[in-house]
């Protein structure tokens, strides 16, 4: 199994509860692994505190797609060919989300990059990261949906569930970089 981000979430959350997946991986490559949110310095960590606002997020964002790819970001990644402007915005808004290292930014793919950034994902996936992030070191589990009877129609349990590391029984590489805030 590869993972990345989000890849590397859903891994570990699924070999956490269900250990026969040991039986079917042989080895479990984990790039840049979420679990635990603590040391996120990422300027996404001001916003989390406001991850309770359901309604609001849901019907502002959608409970669809969160900052979908659009012909605004698409006009972005052409001004990003000008160098001045990728130098001064593009560069700068990639490093500011996902942390300053210039030795490891490819030059020629900066437009690539600023047209996918911020890259599409789950308004759900937005908030329970948030959650993470809230409820920091001591916690790695399902989004709580917010209701006992919401939870218990996602989960099956009035709580989220609670995922241990400690319980998974995959054999892990994990890679990850120095200077990453998320």
């Amino acid at each position: 199994y590869v993972g990345h981000s989000m890849g590397t979430t859903t891994y570990m959350a699924m070999n956490s509860v269900d250990q026969s997946w040991a039986e079917r991986v042989e080895l479990a490559v984990l790039l840049a692994p979420i679990a635990f949110m603590d040391n996120m310095e990422s300027p996404p960590r001001y916003i989390a505190p406001f991850a309770g606002l359901f309604d609001w997020i849901f019907e502002h964002l959608g409970s669809g797609e969160f900052l979908p790819s659009s012909w605004l970001m698409d006009l972005l990644a052409g001004l990003c060919d000008v160098n001045w402007i990728d130098d001064l915005v593009c560069k700068n808004v990639v490093f500011l989300i996902c942390g300053y290292d210039p030795a490891q930014m490819n030059d020629t793919m900066m437009a690539t990059i600023a047209s996918h950034i911020p890259a599409g994902t789950s308004a759900f996936t937005i908030v329970h990261y948030a959650q993470e992030y809230n409820y920091q070191d001591y916690y790695f589990g399902g989004m709580d949906w917010g209701s006992k009877a919401d939870n218990m129609a996602h989960h099956g349990t009035e709580e989220p569930p609670i995922y241990n590391p400690n319980n998974i029984n995959t054999k892990l590489a994990l890679f990850y970089g120095d200077n990453d805030w998320l």
